[in-house]
């Protein structure tokens, strides 16, 4: 909370004050937000600039791009050329991203192109890994939720064999538990595929394209993320997973996961991380049983998955999902979750 603090305190007294200079009129209330959230962020960072040397024209300043990709996650844009446009229209906006004047603004290609980079490089999961090691740590979690959402895709099906049964997933999950999660999570497809999950309502949702996987804390806070193909059962991703939320947040209580997730394997590698299982039954079978009040009412937590999702669908742009192949994908969904983790963190402080 006293770096939390410290940084507010430096957004109100120097920067804020530092950026309106420079304006005809002051930043809006949305640009401050943005601004707390780069500045939080701190992608710039995590940037692997080319050096220059001296034949051909300079490339653009990629630092300057990355934010300006967080601030399309931020204001939930459609398209880069949406983004383009804003740019170039809006001056408090460009000034934030790091342009002066709107000519200095890049074309669309040279978006494309960076993002392109960025993605080839992993930019979102670097910097949403430091992040999450730096501002939640070795800080003491109650509860961590396991839980996916579909991600529709305008593109071509991949067409492959048809997705394994249940009783073979959890054939899977056996052999993942003695596997290291990269190779667990290196099996998984990644291709566009077709997915079929349960809505809130019980009925069967149908769709083309990816499915994200994400490890949420208490207060709707992202700290693991995976794009995988959407015909991938959630419960091939619970192991890998676990364990790499473990390596970076060491100290979890419980495991809430949903009936998607009941395998004995699950659970077992969740009692090897010291953790408590509160993993939802299958009515139908044998060995079901239910929940106890107290056990209830704690899995009730549960709901920081659907509010989270809901925000990243709502205001951070996963419904304007334009871009190809699942590199590309991720990274679009990862600009979300680093603008949605940063929100999250800084509201004790804003609220």
């Amino acid at each position: 909370m006293d770096m939390l603090s410290s940084f507010w305190s430096f957004l109100q007294l120097s920067l804020y004050p530092a950026l309106d200079g420079c304006l005809d009129a002051p930043l809006t209330d949305k640009e401050r937000r943005l601004v707390a959230v780069l500045e939080f962020i701190m992608v710039d960072q995590h940037i692997s600039q080319k050096p220059y040397w001296g034949a051909g024209r300079p490339q653009h300043d990629r630092s300057r791009l990355a934010r300006a990709f967080v601030a399309k996650a931020f204001y939930g844009l459609r398209t880069t050329k949406d983004l383009h446009d804003a740019l170039i229209a809006e001056p408090g906006l460009r000034l934030v991203c790091g342009y002066a004047d709107a000519w200095q603004v890049p074309s669309l290609p040279t978006f494309s192109r960076a993002f392109e980079e960025f993605s080839a490089d992993g930019l979102g999961d670097i910097c949403h890994e430091a992040l999450v090691r730096l501002h939640v740590g070795e800080t003491p979690v109650l509860h961590e939720t396991r839980d996916s959402t579909d991600l529709p895709a305008r593109e071509k099906l991949v067409k492959k064999a048809p997705a394994p049964k249940r009783r073979k997933d959890e054939r899977v999950t056996d052999l993942q538990y003695d596997q290291s999660p990269s190779e667990a999570l290196a099996s998984l497809s990644r291709t566009c595929g077709v997915g079929r999950k349960p809505n809130s309502q019980g009925n069967l949702h149908t769709w083309i394209g990816y499915k994200v996987h994400v490890d949420w804390l208490d207060g709707m806070i992202p700290v693991n993320v995976e794009t995988t193909s959407a015909s991938v059962h959630d419960s091939l991703l619970a192991i890998p997973m676990m364990r790499i939320t473990a390596q970076r947040i060491p100290h979890i209580v419980y495991q809430l996961m949903d009936s998607a997730y009941d395998a004995p394997a699950i659970r077992r590698a969740c009692h090897d991380l010291g953790q408590v299982d509160l993993i939802e039954g299958q009515k139908r079978r044998k060995s079901y049983v239910p929940f106890d009040p107290a056990q209830a009412k704690r899995f009730r937590e549960r709901t920081n998955s659907e509010r989270g999702f809901s925000r990243l669908k709502d205001e951070f742009g996963f419904r304007n999902l334009r871009v190809r192949g699942n590199r590309k994908v991720h990274l679009h969904v990862m600009f979300g979750i680093l603008v949605l983790f940063a929100d999250q963190m800084m509201r004790p402080v804003t609220t």
